[in-house]
């Protein structure tokens, strides 16, 4: 049982850790003026999304 709670607490660690990156990411594209930078991250963005 506390093998699970560990892997659970792991697993929303990562997730937070990943939505963190994600905001941050979200703030970069908001930030930049190109939209062809922007079309750039919205692409690294889905393939994160597939990869994770």
């Amino acid at each position: 049982m506390k093998k699970k709670i560990v892997l659970y607490l792991l697993i929303i660690n990562k997730f937070h850790n990943f939505k963190i990156k994600l905001k941050y990411m979200l703030w970069k594209i908001q930030k930049l003026p190109l939209d062809e930078e922007k079309a750039k991250l919205d692409n690294f963005l889905q393939t994160i999304e597939f990869e994770d």
